[in-house]
């Protein structure tokens, strides 16, 4: 299972390098992303995207397409991609405001399915805040569904449009954990870009039409060997940057490179949500 860095996806680094590393654990320089660890171990394998899903390099030619064209090519190699197993991690959310902290307990599942699988985030008690559940449902060539639930109420289906809600009042929305910018209708290749020490696609993604309290456009830097995304920008439907993702730090669990901890920064509020899972060292 794999995180890779996404602004709100969400979601949204990697969490997993299957290596042979000397150390047992990394904090990357500010906005290194899993590739990047990777490349530091013997072995230098590359883990999947954010949510499981298992993917290749893409084309050499995409550049030579235009834009749409190559934008379209792009997302449905992500798409296609589907997690091998089943994984269930404990953690936590840390929510900054200003001085202030809180701290709620998270629990994150992947699913398989034979036709759909599944991603699910729960969130217990804290302070001021009740226990949530989003249910990410992924389906080949359809887009997200979101079921969403409080306690004591019955799951909500929710369209992506009515889903830029936060996750227990955090800086991640729900449309960030579903990645679901992968899914929306413009998408562009706007030139190749070395990030990171990769090469990289940097792919544009927009809506048809923005929710007021949306976002206008997701820009991200698409790593041209493994076809993950390595960083994404999310900016709001005045152009302005909104919300920025970095990884902060691995640890080495049985043989294998776990995400530890990950935050989203809300940019014009400038509150930080942090996720920290928990290993046993």
């Amino acid at each position: 299972m794999s995180f890779r860095p996404l602004v709100f996806a969400v979601a949204i680094a990697a969490a997993q390098v299957a290596s042979c590393a000397p150390q047992n654990e990394v904090r990357p320089s500010s906005g290194a992303s899993t590739l990047e660890v990777a490349q530091a171990t013997e072995n230098r394998q590359v883990a999947a995207p954010a949510d499981g899903r298992q993917t290749e390099g893409l084309p050499e030619s995409l550049l030579s397409l235009p834009p749409e064209k190559a934008g379209q090519i792009l997302v449905e190699h992500f798409r296609s991609g589907t997690p091998a197993e089943r994984a269930e991690y404990k953690g936590k959310l840390r929510i900054r405001r200003g001085n202030n902290e809180t701290i709620v307990p998270l629990t994150f599942r992947i699913e398989p399915g034979k036709d759909q699988w599944q991603v699910v985030y729960e969130t217990g008690a804290a302070e001021g805040i009740r226990p949530e559940k989003l249910v990410v449902i992924h389906k080949p060539d359809q887009p997200n569904e979101y079921l969403y639930s409080r306690p004591g109420k019955e799951p909500v289906s929710l369209k992506a449009s009515e889903a830029f809600v936060p996750l227990a009042t955090s800086d991640f929305a729900l449309v960030d954990l579903g990645l679901d910018f992968f899914h929306w209708p413009a998408q562009r290749v706007l030139r190749g870009q070395m990030r990171k020490n990769r090469y990289t696609y940097v792919l544009d993604s927009r809506l048809d039409k923005s929710p007021a309290a949306g976002y206008g456009k997701v820009v991200s830097w698409i790593d041209k060997e493994t076809g993950g995304p390595l960083v994404a920008e999310a900016y709001d439907t005045k152009d302005k940057l909104l919300k920025e993702f970095l990884v902060r730090r691995f640890t080495k669990v049985d043989g294998k490179w776990q995400l530890r901890e990950m935050e989203i920064r809300n940019v014009q509020s400038d509150s930080l949500t942090r996720i920290e899972f928990e290993f046993k060292d």
